[in-house]
């Protein structure tokens, strides 16, 4: 339970959006109780993590991953094994959990940015999402 190893080499498409979900968290420079829960619940959430067994480890895995690496290097690994529309999905979580703490800082704007950049998005589309996403965690 406790081996798992990610690296660029053995990224998979669950990993690779986890951790542009991961990237997406830390780019503020803090981690609150709400994207803890959001990150915990992807794997739940999108049917791509079906063969996660034990999410805490999973992530954690996946954080070391992220941990060690550049965000440029993490994106461009990520790129490299997701399909079109798996990008899309992605930078769809990173919305989510950028919004996870109910508000978006410059930082997590700038990374958003780099996230369109790196996977190749459609920039109507992103647009479409930033605004879309968000409405899921509206409680008014």
């Amino acid at each position: 339970m406790d081996d798992i190893n990610i690296s660029a080499a053995t990224l998979k498409p669950a990993d690779a959006i986890m951790a542009i979900a991961l990237s997406a968290v830390a780019s503020d420079g803090k981690l609150n109780k709400p994207e803890v829960e959001k990150l915990r619940m992807m794997p739940f959430l999108c049917p791509l993590f079906k063969d996660v067994e034990y999410v805490d480890p999973y992530i954690l895995a996946v954080a070391r991953f992220v941990g060690t690496n550049d965000t440029q290097k993490v994106l461009e690994a990520s790129a490299k094994v997701l399909t079109p529309s798996l990008k899309e999905t992605a930078f769809a979580w990173a919305v989510q959990m950028v919004h996870a703490d109910g508000k978006v800082v410059p930082q997590e704007h700038k990374l958003l940015n780099q996230i369109i950049q790196a996977l190749g998005l459609n920039g109507e589309l992103a647009g479409k999402i930033r605004a879309i996403v968000p409405m899921l965690s509206r409680t008014k």
